[in-house]
């Protein structure tokens, strides 16, 4: 039965209430609808008063009615609006109890939806303004509409009804980036008037996704002008880095490992899907992200290896390339380094991690690869070159290494400013209120219930930023949050609110930071978004089936997954409803956030600290730019006081 009355609270089977404060768009009652449902079909057969169709849809309503506990004289409320799909599943259900065979429950449910969808969808927002930009567009361009519809891919039908209001843009949206080109118009002018400009789940145009940093500018110039194709591993290569897997990972390691030198391994399901997961899946299932971290920057080196030197690289056969012994050449290794810095117009700070991962393989004592003498067949050309043994040869390569280490760590410098994407927000003086301004913006952006998917995508994206508001978490984090009436999980919903709880085997370092594992009740801001993502949005992308995680997607994806698209959507939803910013990611927040507290609390990096879940000096070293600006502030404030 469904609780009518304005209750805040989760029932005894752990489910959100229906949220009775928004009702359907007129008062309309039960009564009213069913004697206006006796003469409304549309279909060409059935025209006729009362007829079959008629009657079955009034009889699917009566039914939902019974379900719901509620008569002829009450008034329409959520459970046909905003609550309809969460209505729609109590229905099934009691349908079921009843003993209704399912192809009748299939009928009846299509009925309903019928119902929710023509006679009580709530009214389009104007659409005027669309076509008035759109006509006054075409006729400033004085360019016929077949002209346009052959560049903008669009029929020259469907531009002549947009320009006189007859329709709006549905499916396609996504030529509306190409118009706007055509038409001399700036990115999103077009989108900007539709009735709403809720983000498409694969973003807008490619003249939107223009908006971008010179980072991205360089990486897409780098990957059309000097492609670099990386090989597949061979099973040989494959049973080496699962031999180099365990000695990192292990507990009690049967070679010798640094103090600081294993790598960190979680259960799958607190990670985002990494691929391919037999570089980070150990053999009971829990995942690695360091391995496939290291991964990446072996991989690019031993592909280099096989690059033919007219294109920069070594020129190595592939069957002599394919193992992990070949990062005990020096010459090369630096070889290596030198084509990733030209390639990336400067050494970076990726160069140097790499440098110091293979410096941690060859140490002379504790390194894997000296130690794994039976390596030394797969590059006895190094020993005949060298004269020495295997364990003689690492040590002389890690020797050089790293003084090469050295050299490199005074001139690197990372080629992604964070704060460049950011700056646009940073410059107003208050950022935290264009983050504000960006969540009501989606909020008056919400899709029509007509557009369930749409609309279940936009509160889902709605609940993310709003978590993100008010605990900053790393992306990964986020998206492997769990959720449900356990007490295990991470969210979970009470009469009091809600609770964010993790424990420390969820961050980022682990035990090796403050994060000791965190449970904080989420403020009461954040009631609205969560309980209506989960009534209504989380219901309708799940579709019947099941997940322990918040975050949720649909279609191919696996619902025993984490959803994997989170942080592409963080990026457009940014650039979306920022003015001027060119979208940033999870870091991008995190930073943001933590400097927009820092220009207001100058020195407090414990606060930072356990907001980020890092160390109090991590945080002062990563922000130190910060406290330098407010000091030169101060100062100027100071040599203004001594004015006469």
């Amino acid at each position: 039965m469904l609780d009518r009355e304005n209750n805040n609270h989760i029932d005894a089977h752990g489910s959100l209430p229906p949220a009775a404060t928004e009702t359907a768009p007129s008062a309309l009652t039960y009564g009213a609808l069913l004697e206006g449902l006796r003469s409304s079909t549309t279909e060409v057969d059935a025209t006729a008063v009362d007829s079959p169709v008629t009657r079955n849809r009034r009889t699917a309503l009566r039914r939902f009615m019974q379900s719901a506990g509620v008569s002829e004289t009450e008034l329409v409320g959520g459970e046909l609006s905003d609550d309809f799909i969460a209505s729609l599943a109590t229905y099934e259900r009691w349908e079921s109890r009843q003993g209704t065979a399912t192809t009748t429950i299939r009928s009846r449910c299509s009925h309903l939806r019928h119902i929710q969808r023509h006679c009580l969808a709530r009214p389009q927002r104007d659409a005027g303004a669309f076509a008035t930009v759109l006509d006054r567009a075409i006729a400033a361009a004085g360019r016929p509409l077949t002209w346009l519809a052959k560049q903008s891919g669009i029929c020259a039908n469907s531009l002549s009804q947009w320009r006189r209001g007859l329709s709006t843009p549905g499916r396609m949206r996504k030529n509306l980036s190409r118009l706007e080109t055509c038409l001399g118009l700036r990115a999103g002018e077009l989108l900007d008037t539709l009735p709403t400009r809720a983000a498409h789940p694969t973003g807008y145009g490619a003249a939107e996704r223009a908006q971008t940093t010179r980072f991205r500018e360089n990486l897409r110039a780098r990957m059309a002008e000097r492609p670099f194709s990386l090989p597949a591993a061979t099973e040989a290569l494959k049973r080496e880095w699962h031999q180099l897997l365990s000695y990192k990972t292990a507990d009690l390691p049967l070679l010798h490992r640094g103090r600081r030198a294993k790598w960190r391994a979680k259960p799958a399901r607190m990670c985002k899907p990494m691929r391919p997961e037999w570089v980070c899946t150990l053999t009971d299932g829990r995942v690695c992200p360091s391995a496939l971290a290291m991964w990446v920057q072996v991989r690019q080196f031993l592909g280099w290896l096989q690059l033919d030197v007219r294109q920069g690289g070594a020129g190595l056969a592939p069957d002599v390339t394919q193992t992990l012994a070949r990062l005990a050449d020096a010459q090369r290794i630096v070889a290596f380094v030198d084509w990733r810095a030209q390639r990336a117009g400067g050494l970076n700070m990726g160069a140097l991690s790499f440098l110091n991962a293979v410096n941690s393989l060859l140490h002379p004592t504790t390194g894997w690869l000296t130690q794994s003498h039976w390596l030394s067949d797969a590059a006895q050309d190094l020993l005949r070159e060298s004269g020495t043994s295997w364990a003689e040869h690492c040590a002389r390569t890690f020797e050089r290494l790293k003084a090469f280490t050295q050299t490199v760590a005074e001139s690197a410098r990372p080629t992604r400013d964070v704060q460049e994407a950011l700056q646009p927000l940073l410059d107003t003086g208050d950022p935290v209120a264009l983050l504000h301004q960006m969540l009501e913006s989606m909020e008056r952006d919400m899709p029509e219930a007509t557009q369930p998917v749409r609309r279940a995508i936009h509160q889902r994206d709605i609940a993310m930023v709003t978590l993100l508001f008010i605990q900053p978490l790393r992306i990964g984090q986020l998206t492997a949050l769990e959720y449900g009436p356990r007490t295990d999980r991470n969210l979970l919903r009470s009469n009091c609110g809600w609770r964010l709880q993790c424990c420390d085997e969820r961050y980022k370092n682990g035990t090796t930071t403050m994060a000791k594992g965190l449970k904080v009740e989420l403020d009461s801001s954040a009631s609205m978004a969560l309980d209506r993502y989960v009534r209504e949005g989380r219901a309708t992308l799940l579709a019947g089936r099941e997940s322990r995680y918040f975050f949720v997607g649909m279609g191919r994806w696996d619902p025993a997954t984490p959803c994997e698209n989170l942080e592409d959507r963080l990026q457009i939803l940014t650039r979306r409803y920022i003015p001027g910013c060119a979208g940033f990611r999870g870091h991008g927040w995190r930073h943001l956030l933590a400097t927009a507290w820092l220009l207001e609390h100058p020195e407090d990096y414990a606060t930072v600290a356990d907001l980020l879940g890092d160390t109090v000096q991590t945080i002062e070293r990563a922000y130190r730019h910060v406290e330098r600006a407010n000091s030169v502030k101060r100062f100027g404030e100071w040599a203004r006081t001594k004015r006469r």
